[in-house]
Protein backbone atom coordinates (compact mmCIF):
# COMPACT_ATOMS: atom_id res chain seq x y z
CA UNK A 1 0.00 0.00 0.00
CA UNK A 2 2.95 2.05 0.58
CA UNK A 3 4.54 1.47 -2.32
CA UNK A 4 1.24 2.05 -4.19
CA UNK A 5 0.70 5.79 -2.69
CA UNK A 6 4.32 6.66 -3.12
CA UNK A 7 4.01 5.99 -6.49
CA UNK A 8 0.71 7.68 -7.03
CA UNK A 9 2.19 11.03 -5.50
CA UNK A 10 5.54 10.59 -7.41
CA UNK A 11 2.84 10.61 -10.72
CA UNK A 12 1.09 13.29 -9.76
CA UNK A 13 4.31 15.55 -8.93
CA UNK A 14 5.74 14.98 -12.47
CA UNK A 15 2.06 15.26 -14.05
CA UNK A 16 2.24 19.16 -11.54
CA UNK A 17 5.79 20.17 -12.74
CA UNK A 18 4.54 19.14 -16.87
CA UNK A 19 1.44 20.83 -16.74
CA UNK A 20 3.27 24.37 -15.21
CA UNK A 21 6.10 24.08 -17.57
CA UNK A 22 3.15 24.05 -20.42
CA UNK A 23 1.62 26.84 -19.05
CA UNK A 24 5.11 28.63 -18.73
CA UNK A 25 5.94 27.69 -22.48
CA UNK A 26 2.26 28.96 -23.20
CA UNK A 27 2.81 32.32 -21.51
CA UNK A 28 6.38 32.56 -23.64
CA UNK A 29 4.92 32.00 -26.54
CA UNK A 30 1.91 34.58 -26.79
CA UNK A 31 4.70 37.41 -24.85
CA UNK A 32 6.51 37.16 -27.60
CA UNK A 33 10.00 37.38 -25.28
CA UNK A 34 12.80 35.16 -25.15
CA UNK A 35 15.92 34.97 -23.39
CA UNK A 36 18.54 37.61 -24.58
CA UNK A 37 21.94 36.30 -26.93
CA UNK A 38 23.89 38.56 -24.99
CA UNK A 39 25.46 38.73 -21.79
CA UNK A 40 22.75 41.74 -20.35
CA UNK A 41 20.90 40.73 -17.66
CA UNK A 42 18.35 43.31 -17.54
CA UNK A 43 14.78 42.03 -17.10
CA UNK A 44 11.97 44.05 -18.02
CA UNK A 45 8.99 45.25 -15.92
CA UNK A 46 5.55 43.78 -17.12
CA UNK A 47 4.74 47.54 -18.33
CA UNK A 48 8.24 47.69 -20.36
CA UNK A 49 7.10 44.29 -21.96
CA UNK A 50 4.05 46.09 -23.05
CA UNK A 51 5.52 48.80 -24.34
CA UNK A 52 8.38 46.85 -26.30
CA UNK A 53 5.75 44.19 -27.56
CA UNK A 54 3.36 47.40 -28.83
CA UNK A 55 6.11 49.14 -30.46
CA UNK A 56 7.53 46.03 -31.81
CA UNK A 57 4.26 44.95 -33.46
CA UNK A 58 3.41 48.65 -35.52
CA UNK A 59 7.37 48.92 -36.19
CA UNK A 60 7.12 45.41 -37.75
CA UNK A 61 3.95 46.33 -39.92
CA UNK A 62 5.38 49.63 -40.50
CA UNK A 63 8.58 48.44 -41.76
CA UNK A 64 6.51 46.06 -44.49
CA UNK A 65 4.45 48.96 -45.71
CA UNK A 66 7.61 50.96 -46.45
CA UNK A 67 8.89 47.21 -48.17
CA UNK A 68 6.11 47.35 -50.45
CA UNK A 69 6.40 51.07 -50.94
CA UNK A 70 10.20 51.56 -51.89
CA UNK A 71 11.12 48.41 -53.19
CA UNK A 72 8.41 46.13 -54.47
CA UNK A 73 5.20 47.94 -55.32
CA UNK A 74 5.89 51.65 -55.16
CA UNK A 75 2.78 53.57 -55.83
CA UNK A 76 0.59 54.02 -59.15
CA UNK A 77 1.14 57.01 -61.42
CA UNK A 78 -0.49 59.18 -63.67
CA UNK A 79 0.66 58.60 -67.48
CA UNK A 80 2.69 61.46 -69.05
CA UNK A 81 0.35 63.25 -72.21
CA UNK A 82 0.63 60.82 -75.28
CA UNK A 83 2.61 58.41 -73.65
CA UNK A 84 6.10 60.48 -73.59
CA UNK A 85 8.40 59.89 -71.34
CA UNK A 86 8.92 62.44 -68.46
CA UNK A 87 11.74 64.70 -69.59
CA UNK A 88 12.36 64.97 -66.08
CA UNK A 89 12.63 61.43 -65.48
CA UNK A 90 9.54 61.83 -63.09
CA UNK A 91 5.58 60.48 -63.22
CA UNK A 92 3.03 62.27 -60.93
CA UNK A 93 2.07 59.67 -57.92
CA UNK A 94 -2.00 59.51 -57.78
CA UNK A 95 -2.99 58.09 -54.29
CA UNK A 96 -5.31 58.81 -51.95
CA UNK A 97 -2.59 57.74 -49.20
CA UNK A 98 0.39 59.93 -50.03
CA UNK A 99 -0.45 63.30 -50.79
CA UNK A 100 3.22 65.13 -50.96
CA UNK A 101 6.78 64.01 -50.66
CA UNK A 102 6.56 65.31 -46.10
CA UNK A 103 4.39 62.57 -46.04
CA UNK A 104 6.64 59.50 -47.26
CA UNK A 105 9.66 61.31 -45.13
CA UNK A 106 7.69 61.85 -42.21
CA UNK A 107 6.69 57.92 -42.46
CA UNK A 108 9.90 57.36 -43.23
CA UNK A 109 11.41 58.74 -40.29
CA UNK A 110 8.59 57.52 -37.80
CA UNK A 111 10.03 53.62 -38.31
CA UNK A 112 13.46 54.24 -38.57
CA UNK A 113 16.59 55.83 -36.96
CA UNK A 114 17.76 59.14 -38.28
CA UNK A 115 20.75 57.42 -40.28
CA UNK A 116 18.74 54.55 -41.52
CA UNK A 117 15.62 56.83 -42.86
CA UNK A 118 18.00 58.81 -44.69
CA UNK A 119 19.28 56.28 -47.18
CA UNK A 120 15.39 54.75 -47.61
CA UNK A 121 14.71 58.56 -48.68
CA UNK A 122 17.64 59.50 -50.53
CA UNK A 123 18.95 56.34 -51.83
CA UNK A 124 17.00 52.96 -51.10
CA UNK A 125 18.01 50.67 -53.63
CA UNK A 126 21.37 52.63 -55.03
CA UNK A 127 20.26 54.88 -57.59
CA UNK A 128 18.99 57.78 -56.15
CA UNK A 129 15.62 58.75 -54.46
CA UNK A 130 13.01 56.85 -55.52
CA UNK A 131 10.28 59.91 -55.06
CA UNK A 132 10.67 63.55 -55.47
CA UNK A 133 8.34 66.49 -55.03
CA UNK A 134 7.19 67.55 -59.08
CA UNK A 135 6.09 71.11 -58.81
CA UNK A 136 4.22 70.94 -55.29
CA UNK A 137 3.23 66.67 -55.97
CA UNK A 138 4.36 63.68 -55.27
CA UNK A 139 6.32 62.34 -58.20
CA UNK A 140 8.04 59.06 -58.56
CA UNK A 141 11.24 57.93 -60.70
CA UNK A 142 10.12 56.51 -63.86
CA UNK A 143 12.67 54.28 -63.97
CA UNK A 144 11.16 52.66 -61.04
CA UNK A 145 10.03 48.98 -61.54
CA UNK A 146 7.55 46.58 -59.08
CA UNK A 147 9.30 43.75 -58.52
CA UNK A 148 7.06 40.75 -59.09
CA UNK A 149 9.36 38.25 -57.94
CA UNK A 150 9.31 39.77 -54.51
CA UNK A 151 10.45 36.16 -52.74
CA UNK A 152 9.21 37.14 -49.00
CA UNK A 153 5.79 36.47 -47.52
CA UNK A 154 5.05 38.58 -44.29
CA UNK A 155 1.44 36.73 -44.14
CA UNK A 156 2.57 35.18 -41.01
CA UNK A 157 5.58 36.68 -39.03
CA UNK A 158 5.87 35.41 -35.77
CA UNK A 159 8.88 37.21 -33.83
CA UNK A 160 10.73 37.38 -30.41
CA UNK A 161 12.02 40.00 -28.56
CA UNK A 162 15.25 39.83 -26.58
CA UNK A 163 15.17 42.97 -24.29
CA UNK A 164 18.89 44.34 -23.86
CA UNK A 165 17.82 47.51 -21.43
CA UNK A 166 15.14 49.68 -20.95
CA UNK A 167 15.95 51.76 -24.22
CA UNK A 168 17.07 48.89 -26.35
CA UNK A 169 15.41 45.24 -27.82
CA UNK A 170 16.72 42.74 -30.65
CA UNK A 171 13.88 41.39 -32.62
CA UNK A 172 14.13 38.04 -34.52
CA UNK A 173 11.33 37.53 -36.87
CA UNK A 174 10.24 34.12 -39.11
CA UNK A 175 9.71 35.11 -42.33
CA UNK A 176 8.92 32.76 -46.01
CA UNK A 177 11.49 32.72 -48.25
CA UNK A 178 10.75 30.85 -51.43
CA UNK A 179 8.48 29.00 -49.32
CA UNK A 180 11.20 27.98 -46.07
CA UNK A 181 10.88 29.73 -42.65
CA UNK A 182 13.87 32.38 -42.78
CA UNK A 183 15.20 33.93 -39.87
CA UNK A 184 15.22 38.04 -40.04
CA UNK A 185 17.03 40.20 -37.45
CA UNK A 186 16.67 43.36 -36.21
CA UNK A 187 16.78 46.11 -32.99
CA UNK A 188 14.57 48.93 -32.01
CA UNK A 189 16.20 51.98 -29.58
CA UNK A 190 13.92 54.15 -27.75
CA UNK A 191 15.14 57.75 -28.73
CA UNK A 192 13.21 60.84 -27.44
CA UNK A 193 10.46 58.40 -26.04
CA UNK A 194 10.02 56.96 -29.19
CA UNK A 195 11.14 53.71 -30.40
CA UNK A 196 12.95 53.01 -34.21
CA UNK A 197 14.30 50.19 -36.13
CA UNK A 198 18.01 50.07 -36.48
CA UNK A 199 17.74 47.94 -39.64
CA UNK A 200 15.24 47.92 -42.51
CA UNK A 201 14.05 43.79 -42.84
CA UNK A 202 13.61 43.81 -46.54
CA UNK A 203 15.51 40.53 -47.82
Amino acid sequence: MTRNRTAFTATVAVAFIAAALAVFAIWQMNAGFGMSGGSSSFTPSDEQKKEMSSAAKQLINNNYEIVKLFYVNGLPTAPEPYGNIPQDGILTVVSDEYASLSDIDSFVDSVFVPAVAETIKNDPAGNGPLFYDRNGVLGQSYEFEPDKNYPISWEQAPYTLNPISETECDINLTLRKNGIDTGFETSMIKENGKWLLTKIIYQ
